[in-house]
């Protein structure tokens, strides 16, 4: 989440914090950028010894952008420079030396909240992370 904020379009501002874990949206404000940080599945992938094994633990960070009056097509183009944004961030790396390496995955979002709001320009950003686990 910490290294989240430093991406310009997710720094907290004047109406609170753009990124957050498991609380929900706020209230729509067109062109205001949210990231949703949640534990995903995990599962162990290798390196079984008696003291160790390698598991593989995803981070789903579920963007959403509130549309204005630019446009669906210009909202989704908004929506994906910042996911992007994301993806270059934890790409291929350590995060704070925590993990031995990260994936990116971005992926469509919750079709569901976007039919509910047509301002709701939702993409999945799933980081998938190899951590060797020791007893």
């Amino acid at each position: 989440m910490t290294q989240s904020k430093t991406i310009t379009e997710l720094a907290d501002d004047a109406d609170g914090a753009r990124v957050f874990d498991w609380r929900g949206t706020n209230l729509p404000i067109p062109g205001r950028y949210e990231l949703e940080v949640k534990a995903g599945p995990m599962e162990v992938i290798g390196g079984l010894t008696s003291n160790s094994t390698i598991n593989e633990f995803q981070i789903i960070c579920d963007l959403l952008y509130w549309a204005d009056s630019e446009g669906q097509s210009a909202a989704f183009d908004n929506a994906l420079a910042v996911a992007e944004k994301v993806y270059d961030q934890f790409s291929l790396t350590t995060i704070n030396d925590l993990v031995l390496k990260c994936t990116v995955n971005i992926a469509p979002g919750d079709g569901g909240l976007s039919s509910k709001n047509m301002l709701a320009i939702p993409i999945r950003i799933i980081l998938r992370c190899e951590k060797d686990v020791r007893r």
